[in-house]
């Protein structure tokens, strides 16, 4: 999964970037407005989608431009694991420490285990 650092690829890692952000800006949206809960779903959500997106991917390929394009960049911008501690820690702040532990342990279960799926599903 080596490519070269070039002006092609720092565009790919950029625009996949820029899309995957704007999905999960989308996502989080949507759930959020169909969820009324202290667990954020909608992260769980974007964390477990990507990962299983990157499963996939990388159980396809490790061409470097599909990896730059949809892994670090579409992935990389959909999926957030700074934004999962700050929820984490935001909701042991207020006290609520089981939809806290939830989260985060649901967040580690279910994107690593999407991510073994999506790889094992479609690698030789």
């Amino acid at each position: 999964m080596t490519g070269e650092i070039s002006l092609l690829a720092a565009l790919a890692v950029a625009f996949g970037g820029g899309v995957g952000s704007w999905l999960r800006w989308r996502v989080d949206g949507l759930v959020s407005e169909r969820t009324a809960t202290d667990v954020p779903v909608a992260l769980l959500v974007v964390n477990t989608v990507g990962s299983l997106v990157l499963g996939v991917l990388l159980g396809l390929t490790d061409t470097w431009w599909p990896v730059a394009l949809v892994g670090t960049g579409l992935c990389g911008g959909f999926t957030t694991f700074s934004t999962a501690s700050v929820e984490g820690m935001s909701l042991l702040r207020r006290r609520r420490t089981v939809p806290a532990v939830v989260a985060l342990a649901g967040m580690a279960v279910l994107a690593v285990g999407a991510f073994a799926l999506g790889y094992l599903a479609v690698s030789r």
